[in-house]
C-alpha cells in the first residue's frame, strides 16, 4: 500500500511536532499509535464514516498547530508527513488518502488483511 500524489507544502513541515520514532520494527504500529498523543498527534481510524487504513499496518494521523495542519502516514514503519497551511487543505488531501487506500483494498474488510505479496 502506498500514500497517492498529496500536493503539500514542505516548508510548512517544521512548524509541526516530531512523531514517534518506531523502535519497535516495521509491523508494530500499536505502540506508535500510542505514542502519538504525547507528541501532538492523533490518530485518525476514520474517515467520512469509513474505517481509514488498516491498523496496524496502515496508520494515518492529525496534528493542528498554529499554522500548519500536519497529515502522516505510517505504513508498515514507513512514516511520510505531509503539511498544509488549512484545515480544509488537509482534510481534502486525507479525502484523497482515504479514497487511494480503500480502492487498493476494493472496500473489502478480507482484502485488508491479505498480504499484498501472495
Amino acid at each position: 500500500m502506498s500514500d497517492p500524489d498529496i500536493r503539500d507544502h514542505p516548508p510548512l513541515q517544521a512548524l509541526l511536532p516530531d512523531l514517534p520514532a518506531d523502535r519497535w520494527g516495521p509491523l508494530s504500529g500499536f505502540p506508535w499509535i500510542d505514542l502519538l498523543p504525547e507528541t501532538g498527534w492523533t490518530a485518525v481510524a476514520y474517515w467520512d464514516t469509513r474505517p481509514l487504513g488498516v491498523w496496524p499496518h496502515q496508520i494515518a494521523a492529525h496534528c493542528d498547530v498554529d499554522r500548519a495542519f500536519g497529515l502522516a502516514t505510517n505504513i508498515h514503519g514507513d512514516v511520510t508527513v505531509h503539511a498544509f497551511p488549512t484545515r480544509e487543505e488537509r482534510d481534502a488531501a486525507t479525502r484523497l488518502l482515504a479514497q487511494h487506500w480503500d480502492s487498493q483494498t476494493n472496500g473489502s474488510p478480507a482484502q485488508r488483511h491479505r498480504n499484498p505479496d501472495t
